[in-house]
């Protein structure tokens, strides 16, 4: 099930015909793939991507995406190769589950792949395994989106809620303010 529109707006340097698209079924990244080659002027993407594979990775830019809204489960190596290959992004919403990135790899990517970008709002679900990951710290997560990038540049505040038990950590971690249509609640 997809939504598709067609409008025609006045950008800054030129008059283009823009598609904006809300895919409504999680998609593989060869059908994202396909889905960029065939719609030039796709401007607007809301797309779920339940991609665990990093074999089918975007190979080059994709300008004509100005906001992408992102749902995507388990691989953040296919989330950063998208969000790298959309240099004019100016809107970007995520959510993302089984994903765990701080403070300091969001700003990374920001800084070196997103210089457009004027509005980011995330929320990340993902569980820490205290079996796997013996250095996790709540702590480190935290001053990881108090830096100078996050209070003062970007003007953004992201909360940071967690329950931990013997065996793992469940992290929700989102901005502020919250803009997104559920809250999970960790009681």
């Amino acid at each position: 099930m997809f939504q598709i529109s067609n409008e025609y707006a006045t950008q800054k340097y030129e008059a283009c015909k823009r598609i904006n698209l809300t895919l409504g079924t999680r998609t593989k990244s060869p059908e994202l793939i396909r889905l960029f080659r065939s719609t030039p002027n796709l401007c607007y993407l809301n797309v779920c991507i339940d991609d665990s594979s990093n074999d089918k990775l975007f190979s080059s830019p994709i300008f004509s995406v100005l906001s992408l809204k992102l749902h995507i489960i388990r691989s953040d190596t296919m989330m950063k190769n998208l969000i790298k290959n959309l240099p004019n992004l100016i809107h970007l919403t995520i959510i993302s589950e089984h994903i765990n990135l701080d403070g300091y790899q969001w700003a990374e990517i920001m800084v070196g792949y997103l210089s457009q970008l004027k509005q980011f709002r995330f929320q990340m679900h993902s569980y820490i395994d205290h079996s796997n990951d013996e250095h996790f710290d709540i702590d480190r997560i935290l001053l990881s989106y108090q830096t100078p990038f996050w209070l003062i540049e970007q003007k953004t505040f992201v909360r940071i809620q967690w329950n931990t038990n013997d065996e793992n950590t469940y992290l929700f971690v989102y901005t502020l303010p919250y803009y997104f249509d559920f809250f999970c609640s960790l009681l």
